[in-house]
């Protein structure tokens, strides 16, 4: 098997569903109660609404610690920010707009992240390169309505209906992140979690500024597959300067194709579903066996796939099951350019490409003119048998 070492950072990073995004989202849940008074323990439904109605701050810096395990399994090290994990900072305005800057102890080069309303900026110093994306513009985004803050009510009614899907504490579980009085929640998946343990959520009691996110694989329930925790923070406004990103002038620059949304004034647009009417729109035959290593299929969709129609086929209903995209081969060549630079495999009697992670494996290849990329919550080994069920 080919080795990691070899491959682009960035283009892992993208290929495992934006890693760096995950962080931007959150930040894992503290080992131990330390710094300030935790706030009394109240049912989650209460803390919530609390953390909803508590005045927001102008700005937030603040010290960051990002834990990423994913590949560790595939025997990766390096200097990498993104890749193995590192320390940095952390500015957020009020509008919305969020930088994080990241360095290992090792001493690599920092990586960045720029969030704001119209583009993803990343920078790999490692690679010293550039990576955008626009984000899909909103037209009626001065019309959208606004809504009155939610009772702990409609709170709890919403929170009986994730519950549907998750396991979810019950219980706003007190505690004190970055030295602020904190609480916690613990969610995971109810049906077929695969290999997905727990996700932990923590935030600050006043406002609900999140303060720690994790993500535990079940082989591992102590140590964080991914994750990103505040260590110190401050409320205030923030200078513009700090939410820019300026790289070197000789960086090179990536652009990502931006995420396909349906036209303005297509509210009537209809999913189509079924193996029949998605075969009707395609120039192949759709591979979807009414069952998958053990799995039964659950629905066959049409997707867009930068501008390419494709299809989606769905084994099980959680996460343990397996979803496989199937289109034309060399339909999607900006993608399967980013999934060539993982390790090779056998499979289905071609060579593919494979990542695994203690989260889950990723498996494509190219076969009778359709290029499979299939994903699951899985083994290793099971993703393998999946795939090769597919020839």
């Amino acid at each position: 098997m080919a080795s990691l070492r070899t491959i682009s950072s960035r283009r892992l990073i993208v290929g495992l569903g934006g890693i760096a995004v995950l962080g931007l989202a959150g930040v894992g849940i503290a080992a131990a109660v330390e710094g300030a008074t935790p706030p009394p323990a109240q049912p989650l439904a209460d803390a919530l609404h609390r953390a909803a109605t508590g005045a927001k701050p102008d700005g937030i810096s603040a010290d960051v610690t990002f834990t990423n395990n994913l590949l560790s399994s595939s025997g990766f090290t390096g200097t990498d920010p993104l890749m193995s994990g590192a320390t940095g900072r952390l500015w957020a305005s009020a509008a919305g707009d969020l930088r994080i800057e990241l360095q290992t102890s090792g001493g690599g080069a920092d990586s960045q992240i720029l969030v704001n309303s119209t583009s993803v900026t990343v920078y790999d110093g490692s690679q010293n390169t550039v990576y955008r994306m626009a984000l899909p513009a909103n037209a009626n985004a001065s019309a959208l309505p606004t809504h009155a803050l939610p009772t702990v009510a409609e709170i709890q009614t919403k929170l009986d209906e994730i519950a549907k899907y998750l396991n979810i504490s019950a219980v706003a579980i007190p505690g004190s992140v970055a030295n602020v009085p904190s609480y916690s929640a613990v969610l995971s998946p109810k049906t077929d979690p695969g290999l997905i343990g727990d996700a932990q959520l923590a935030w600050d009691a006043a406002n609900g500024v999140p303060l720690q996110f994790s993500i535990y694989a079940k082989s591992d329930p102590s140590t964080p597959a991914i994750g990103l925790t505040v260590n110190d923070i401050s409320y205030g406004p923030i200078d513009p300067s700090a939410l820019n990103v300026t790289p070197p002038a000789d960086a090179k620059v990536v652009d990502i194709p931006t995420p396909q949304q349906p036209a303005t004034g297509t509210s009537s647009h209809t999913d189509v579903t079924g193996l029949a009417a998605v075969q009707a729109q395609l120039p192949f035959t759709v591979v979807a066996p009414d069952a998958l290593n053990g799995q039964s299929q659950h629905q066959v969709r049409l997707v867009n796939t930068n501008g390419e129609k494709a299809a989606v086929v769905s084994y099980g209903t959680g996460p343990g099951g397996y979803l496989v995209l199937e289109r034309a081969a060399g339909s999607g060549t900006s993608t399967q350019k980013m999934l060539s630079q993982f390790p090779s495999v056998q499979v289905a009697g071609v060579t593919g490409h494979e990542l695994t992670t203690p989260l889950g494996t990723v498996v494509t290849f190219t076969k009778g003119g359709i290029e499979f990329v299939l994903a699951g919550s899985v083994t290793q080994a099971d993703a393998e048998a999946a795939a090769g069920a597919l020839s």
